[in-house]
């Protein structure tokens, strides 16, 4: 609470005047910095393009909203690390709705028969571990307070529509069972 009230110049104590509780606090930063808003895109994203390109602007727009947030994201960890129950809670609820999105967009595909249906749990998790394990690595890589965005690094973005796009190309449906694809059968 120290370094929160420190970074937006007033004292903790003063933080407590305008909000209730520490729960209170983040659950306004989150939506002021935008992390309810990019959750709340992803949950009524369309199927309406090809699902490589779907995940990598997915996941550009994420790394923008980590880029614009990669103070608050440090701060975010370090209390969920240090056990702190509302720092944890709200994150949770975070993740169980990135998760959920994830799972509903790749549903959506998987009825147009892009990926198959048994996949897509799998495959959601898998993809929401990936992006976070992306920020999780780059957070710990970068210095704080530097002034930088990380996220923001061209280098940085390249790799990771790279490879989102080979993880979406890993999601292609399995030819069945009995089926020679065009490679096998000319051998």
């Amino acid at each position: 609470m120290k370094r929160l009230a420190r970074a937006v110049g007033v004292t903790d104590a003063a933080l407590y005047n305008h909000f209730g509780s520490k729960r209170e606090i983040l659950e306004a930063l989150y939506e002021e910095r935008g992390f309810y808003h990019g959750i709340g895109v992803l949950e009524h994203l369309t199927s309406g393009r090809p699902l490589e390109r779907q995940l990598v602007l997915t996941a550009l727009a994420s790394a923008d909203l980590w880029a614009q947030n990669s103070d608050f994201l440090r701060i975010v960890f370090s209390e969920v690390l240090a056990g702190d129950r509302s720092a944890r809670e709200l994150h949770g609820r975070i993740m169980d709705r990135w998760h959920a999105g994830m799972r509903r967009l790749l549903s959506l595909y998987a009825a147009q028969g892009t990926l198959e249906v048994d996949d897509v749990e799998r495959s959601s998790g898998a993809l929401v571990r990936l992006l976070l394990g992306t920020m999780v690595e780059k957070l710990l890589a970068e210095p704080a307070s530097d002034g930088a965005l990380p996220f923001s690094h061209a280098e940085f973005r390249q790799e990771l529509a790279e490879t989102v796009a080979a993880f979406s190309r890993s999601l292609s449906p399995a030819s069945p069972a009995g089926t020679l694809s065009a490679s096998q059968e000319g051998s």
